[in-house]
């Protein structure tokens, strides 16, 4: 990024790089929220625990887009049949516990936007930036673990 430098806070650090499978809660860190936190953290691990014994799920980088204009990810899809029928039932099971009420984007967010306003020029050096990526990579049961994050650099594993 650092050709459109600009358009980004202080870069992610890259041990955090993660394939989200879903946010359990997604809101203002309220006390009611803090409550439905630790039930939906208790659910939640019980699902993670059962999901070790599916084969692994082959997965490609499909393209770099704007998600929601909050950020810059790097689109994947699953390489085959087995990972487009199982990569959706274990988003469902983990739909059980909060229904998101959207569409399953397998990604990587490689930054988040400065807010503001942007002129062409920027974008111009942006878009070139982010041509095709060729990667493909495994999800493995062994790898799957349940998160809290405090910011976009501070995971922790619960």
């Amino acid at each position: 990024f650092a050709t459109a430098h600009e358009l980004f806070p202080a870069p992610l650090d890259a041990t955090t790089f993660h394939r989200p499978r879903h946010d359990l809660i997604n809101g203002p860190a309220e006390a009611a929220i803090a409550a439905s936190m630790a039930e939906a953290e208790a659910k939640a691990g019980e699902i993670v625990g059962s999901f070790g014994n599916f084969e692994p799920i082959a997965m490609r980088a499909t393209w770099t887009f704007n998600m929601v204009n909050t950020s810059i990810v790097l689109g994947l899809a699953p390489a085959d049949d087995y990972g487009c029928r199982r990569l959706p039932e274990l988003y469902s099971a983990l739909e059980a516990v909060v229904p998101l009420g959207y569409a399953l984007t397998p990604h990587i967010t490689l930054g988040y936007f400065r807010p503001g306003e942007y002129g062409e020029a920027a974008l111009s050096r942006l878009r070139s930036a982010l041509g095709p990526v060729e990667l493909e990579l495994e999800l493995r049961p062994e790898a799957l673990v349940l998160q809290r994050f405090t910011d976009m650099n501070s995971y922790f594993t619960i």
